[in-house]
């Protein structure tokens, strides 16, 4: 029986019947049609690609089932996969008109690479489900296998969707391992190390049970004791090993080892309980959550990259070092932590811009940097990528300004102890820490024990006399209210307590605000949540009587020139490890431990409602516009452009115009924005988004990603900041991120010319083809990952972009270029614009 439908199509048997559809032959080329759209390059449908390997490498279920539209469909998270199992009925209907003969053909060529004829594996698999259902057996005699790809037209990707989960999965149980022999040599070396493992571990116990036993029974003074068997089977690999060490000059013995059974004990303890430094040092990286690491190859460093892969982590190569920091400075605010490899000197200087900004915006990255060998910084040598010198602590004491800890690793044995400690600092602090590992130790060997558990942060020394009064001020503050506010900013992230805001937020329906740090860092579709705080809700504040100040950051560029720091006595700020009620501050108090109690002790009947009747921003319109009108900020471009976000996406904004008409976002529920607040590195957005969009992408691979698969990361960048890292481009290219670009050319420095010099030429830049970039940088022009751009200069333009089939539904890098004014900019900087023409008439 072949299924035609689902069960809400059913119907009685009174009713009468229309047929809409044109001809069956129509009907069936619409539900089956060619398929041909996915990129199938290096992939090969090997023998290993059939039921029976997904079944017992990949894990897959298998469900079989009858119908025919179901056909190598994956459901359940890709983990189960559905095979149309009618082959009899296939056969039936190759005469048929109904579907066209070929369709039919490549359908039973795809059930005899799935059910290779022959093959015992499959047939003992199919035979078994045989228990279950009635199932035609002739799907196991379906002729050779047509194993090149592009031969198929109808399934075409629905074969490279399932060949691509299957070459991804990896064995997870001792079963999958066993019969897991895609890579057959990995699989011998494998299970042969195994067994010498375990043939030595006999050996070695045997031998403990001799030694036991000569221990109580001495054998006769004159009986000569001959070498035991262990010795003859490993003394040539134990000497070759001890050679090495020994003759590398790195080792712990500076004399050759008499080969006893003592020294036998120590090398194998040594090899089966220890692991190299940099394996340790990787590996606590990725117990963090770090899945991808930025960085490039030096000469002090290269070594070193050799333990990345090993370690389960992807290296993305960047173009210079100072894009490698802000992409690792993007991965850390989206995945909590970031991380990066340079070269000792030359590399580390280069993006000690980026550690810098990651300082002032508190974002957690773990910058490693491979230096020269010991020998040469103890001996002064003079070497390249110093100042030539001697002085190699220079560097270690340029980047103490701008991390919190510092690893300056010199000792093995002491080495795991002090990455432990710096990555718990990074964390602790959320800010860049430094670890600096010489060439000469990367393969030295340290014990691995510490690497089973898991690397937590220390419990903050707890209080209870300062919780509890600190408790019952704000408590009573927050009964006693009549017209309180709510302002979020964006520490609140760095202090973990971003669920607990959400949860006052959501319980106490006052009034909330955020700033520009922390916008998207709270559900922006809440009622109660009216946007950044801006100088036009100044006088709500200042008419206040409280005011919750969540994980405050008020540098003058996130505050409106400080236009919009609440005041003081009105205020209680929540820092990350203190709480200030009015001008008192209280130390030692953890926002993530004081938060969850004062959540605990809230009674909401105590708490006043007050709703000032404030216009929320999701409910005000654009101007009206007409579709051949210029794009323009002042026409409500940033407004408009909001409706184009969807669940998940992250937006990033470019210091400039960009950052500051992301204030004007209306943000959908789980998507984050992602600017600069302080630091302001122009530039540093573009390759910022690779980081943000590469963890975007981990997060999606870990299936922890709320539950979203096709989350975008947007980024709104002008022609200035664009010229100083176009080149990251291209490993956004490489990487195959979904990422789409909004270049919003103005033919300069946009923001300088408001502040000063509106017509001066030092704000000009030479103008580029900039959507000819995606190309130039090796994007394809076909295929799943092709780069598609548009030229956007009217409101017509800007909608066809943004309907567009290809923008909507892409996977690779999409490019819009918006023209707009030079003096075209958004609020404030309207206003700082207006000031300077007003100066200028005053001088005339």
């Amino acid at each position: 029986m072949l299924d035609v439908g689902e069960f809400p199509n059913a119907f009685s048997g009174r009713r009468k019947l229309v047929w809409l559809k044109g001809s069956v032959q129509e009907f069936m080329q619409q539900i089956f049609p060619v398929q041909h759209k996915l990129n199938h390059s290096g992939l090969k449908l090997g023998r290993e690609f059939n039921v029976s390997s997904m079944v017992r490498i990949a894990g897959f279920n298998i469900e079989l089932t009858t119908n025919l539209a179901d056909h190598l469909c994956l459901r359940d998270a890709d983990r189960t996969g559905m095979v149309f199992h009618q082959a009899s009925l296939l056969r039936s209907q190759q005469q048929s008109s109904f579907f066209h003969s070929r369709f039919i053909d490549e359908t039973l060529a795809t059930l005899a690479l799935l059910f290779p004829q022959g093959d015992r594996a499959c047939r003992k698999w199919y035979n078994k489900q045989d228990q279950f259902a009635d199932l035609d057996h002739s799907v196991l005699n379906c002729g050779s296998a047509q194993r090149r790809i592009d031969t198929y037209r109808y399934w075409h990707d629905r074969l490279v969707i399932l060949k691509e989960e299957f070459d991804e999965s990896r064995p997870s149980t001792l079963s999958q391992w066993w019969n897991d022999r895609r890579e057959g040599t990995q699989w011998y070396t494998l299970w042969v190390a195994i067994a010498l493992t375990l043939l030595f571990g006999l050996i070695q116990s045997i031998v403990g049970a001799m030694q036991l036993y000569k221990a109580y029974y001495p054998k006769p003074a004159r009986v000569i004791d001959l070498p035991s068997r262990r010795d003859c089977l490993v003394k040539q690999m134990v000497y070759i090993k001890a050679s090495a060490i020994v003759g590398s000059g790195v080792g712990i013995y500076k004399q050759p080892l008499p080969l006893t059974p003592l020294t036998l004990d120590i090398f194998f303890t040594m090899e089966t309980n220890t692991t190299t430094l940099a394996e340790y040092l990787f590996k606590r990286v990725h117990q963090l959550g770090v899945d991808s690491i930025f960085g490039l190859p030096g000469d002090y460093n290269l070594q070193l990259l050799d333990y990345v892969a090993p370690s389960h982590l992807r290296w993305v190569g960047s173009s210079n070092e100072l894009n490698a920091g802000y992409a690792a400075d993007g991965y850390a605010r989206i995945k909590g932590i970031g991380a990066l490899v340079t070269t000792f000197g030359v590399g580390e200087l280069s993006a000690i811009n980026a550690i810098a900004g990651a300082y002032a915006e508190r974002a957690p990255v773990v910058h490693i940097v491979g230096t020269p060998v010991r020998q040469s910084q103890e001996s002064r040598a003079l070497i390249h990528h110093t100042f030539n010198d001697g002085e190699y602590q220079n560097f270690d004491r340029m980047q103490e300004h701008i991390t919190v800890a510092q690893a300056l690793l010199t000792d093995h044995r002491s080495a795991p102890a002090e990455i432990d400690r710096v990555l718990q600092q990074c964390l602790l602090h959320s800010r860049p820490v430094r670890i600096a590992i010489p060439l000469d130790m990367v393969s030295l060997r340290v014990p691995k024990l510490p690497l089973e558990s898991k690397l937590c942060l220390p419990l903050p020394s707890r209080q209870p006399k300062i919780e509890d009064k600190a408790l019952t001020t704000i408590l009573d503050r927050i009964y006693s209210a009549k017209k309180p506010v709510i302002l979020v900013d964006g520490e609140i992230r760095y202090a973990r307590i971003v669920d607990e805001v959400d949860h006052i937020v959501r319980a106490t329906e006052w009034p909330t605000f955020t700033s520009g740090f922390g916008k998207g860092l709270i559900d922006e579709d809440l009622p109660n949540v009216y946007g950044v705080f801006t100088p036009q809700h100044k006088e709500l504040f200042d008419s206040s009587d409280l005011v919750l100040c969540f994980g405050p950051h008020f540098s003058n560029t996130n505050s409106f020139l400080y236009q919009t720091v609440p005041r003081e006595d009105i205020t209680i700020s929540i820092h990350a490890t203190s709480v200030q009620i009015g001008s008192e501050i209280i130390r030692d108090l953890p926002a993530n431990c004081f938060l969850p109690q004062l959540i605990g002790h809230l009674e909401m009947d105590k708490v006043a409602k007050h709703n000032p009747k404030l216009v929320h921003p999701k409910s005000v319109a654009p101007p009206e516009v007409s579709s051949t009108d210029l794009v323009t900020q002042v026409g409500g471009f940033w407004h408009r452009i909001s409706s184009f976000f969807r669940e998940g996406d992250i937006v990033c904004a470019e210091t400039g115009t960009a950052a500051y008409g992301s204030n004007e976002f209306r943000l959908p529920p789980k998507t984050r924005l992602f600017k600069a607040v302080t630091w302001l590195s122009i530039g540093y957005m573009l390759p910022a988004t690779l980081g943000a969009s590469q963890a975007q992408h981990d997060l999606i691979a870990r299936s922890e990603y709320h539950d979203l698969r096709k989350a975008r990361s947007i980024l709104f960048i002008g022609d200035g900041s664009f010229q100083l890292t176009a080149q990251e481009l291209a490993t956004i290219i490489h990487r195959k991120l979904n990422v789409i670009i909004f270049l919003i050319n103005n033919d300069g420095y946009t923001i300088e010319r408001c502040i000063h010099g509106r017509e001066a030429k030092y704000n000009d830049i030479t103008p580029w083809r900039y959507l000819k970039g995606p190309e130039f940088f090796g994007a394809p022009t076909e295929g799943e990952y092709a780069a598609y751009t548009w030229q956007v200069r009217t409101w017509g333009d800007l909608d066809n972009a943004l309907t567009d089939e290809r923008m909507l539904n892409g996977k690779g890098v999409r490019m819009v270029e918006v023209f707009m004014e030079k003096l075209d900019c958004p609020p404030p900087l309207d206003k700082v614009l207006a000031a300077q023409i007003a100066r200028e008439k005053a001088e005339q």
